[in-house]
């Protein structure tokens, strides 16, 4: 890397006899572990990133040179790289908190938000205020993004579906288990994946072939996905999103019942309820879509033609009935089985076993500590039951409503 190189070609003016007094170690990462430390723990690899961490010596051994100013003079050093986003910036103690000083601008029009945020950067960058240091957007404006597109008639004339072509791909990229290995002691997954070499490879990705059985001759059949689908560069941006209808019922319960927001525990319900509520919402969307295939495959209908809206209402009603029982039972565990957490119930099990006295009350130290979190999750859990119910069904109908519209007046 070349701005590795002229870092260290600058720092070798601290050398004396060979040795730097300043410096212990100067480590590149290219793709993995190079995410912004502050912002805390971010899933996958990011390729078009890299990280250059500089390591000093402690400060009673640096002779008097000041790291402040060494960080001024990388800064100046490896500054005007065309194309290049570069930040210089010295480790956060403790947990990520970003940055001293955030600005947000909010609104529903995300090209209009990002030309006003380039816009206070650049009147911020050219007012020279002091204090302000490697002023930067938390969007992510040049993400690589690599589109596939599909011919779909070309597809459907060779009999490859978009599901197949997504899954050699998915598998080409992530890998696949496809057995497990045993012996004595454990078991290993085995999974299937191009080598690195050709995973980033788009020639690679686009000549590996598609196996399948045609369903007319039932003949195996291999078909190169380039034969059927072309690639695009692009470039999105990526930001963070909070669940939000699940927090309204949690910010409703403690509101009612006077309840204080504890910050870490309250945050742990909400994070654990998020994955509930999404969890039940996606398998109620999941099984309708599933009566919708097996209504059209009943009216024999093809890949153009779509349902009425009576006969969508009632696929939706069906789903919900189902799927009724199975949500407010999981609602209904959870719900009872974090009440003795939230209410602090104590039992001394030991003493019902041995004097047949249970020594039972109600309250305690530890419901000052995990009460915030399980009232968290029965208060947004109760709310949102509610929502997966009724409103999540009523948004898909309308959804589905619109986009019906939409077809027949295009055709």
């Amino acid at each position: 890397m070349r701005i590795e190189k002229d870092i260290e070609t600058h720092l070798k003016k601290y050398e004396i006899d060979g040795e730097n007094f300043l410096v212990t170690s100067i480590i590149g990462q290219v793709g993995e572990g190079t995410a912004d430390p502050s912002k805390g723990q971010t899933g996958g690899n990011t390729p078009n990133k890299a990280r250059i961490t500089v390591d000093f010596v402690k400060f009673q051994d640096r002779l008097g040179v000041s790291s402040e100013q060494e960080l001024n003079d990388i800064r100046n050093v490896i500054k005007g790289y065309p194309g290049v986003s570069i930040v210089v910036d010295k480790p956060a103690d403790g947990p990520p908190t970003g940055s001293p000083i955030n600005l947000e601008i909010k609104g529903d029009d995300y090209t209009l938000i990002l030309k006003t945020a380039n816009q206070l950067k650049s009147f911020i960058n050219t007012a020279n205020i002091p204090g302000i240091e490697e002023l930067k957007l938390d969007i992510d404006q040049g993400k690589p993004e690599l589109l596939v597109n599909v011919d779909r008639q070309k597809a459907r004339r060779l009999g490859v579906s978009t599901g197949l072509i997504g899954n050699n791909l998915r598998t080409a990229l992530y890998g696949k288990e496809i057995s497990t290995f045993k012996d004595f002691r454990d078991d290993y997954p085995i999974n299937i994946r191009l080598k690195e070499e050709y995973r980033y490879d788009r020639n690679a990705l686009l000549n590996q072939k598609i196996t399948f059985r045609d369903q007319g001759s039932g003949q195996i059949k291999q078909v190169p996905i380039s034969a059927v689908a072309t690639t695009q560069n692009n470039s999105s941006f990526s930001a963070s999103i909070s669940v939000f209808l699940s927090l309204i019922g949690v910010l409703f319960g403690l509101l009612i019942f006077r309840m204080d927001f504890v910050i870490l525990m309250t945050m742990i319900g909400i994070i654990s309820l998020a994955g509930i509520v999404v969890n039940n919402a996606i398998v109620l969307i999941d099984y309708i879509n599933l009566i919708i295939d097996r209504k059209r495959k009943t009216l024999n209908l093809d890949g153009a033609e779509q349902l009425t809206s009576s006969q969508l209402l009632e696929c939706i009603v069906e789903g919900g009935k189902t799927r009724l029982r199975p949500v407010l039972l999981t609602a209904m565990t959870t719900i009872l089985g974090l009440l003795p957490l939230a209410l602090g119930i104590n039992i001394n099990f030991k003493t019902l076993i041995t004097e047949l006295n249970p020594n039972f009350y109600i309250g305690g130290e530890n419901v000052a500590f995990w009460g915030p979190m399980g009232w968290a999750i029965i208060y947004g859990l109760s709310f949102a039951t509610f929502l997966t119910l009724v409103v999540v069904p009523i948004l898909y109908y309308l959804i589905n409503k619109i986009k019906t519209k939409s077809v027949n007046v295009a055709a």
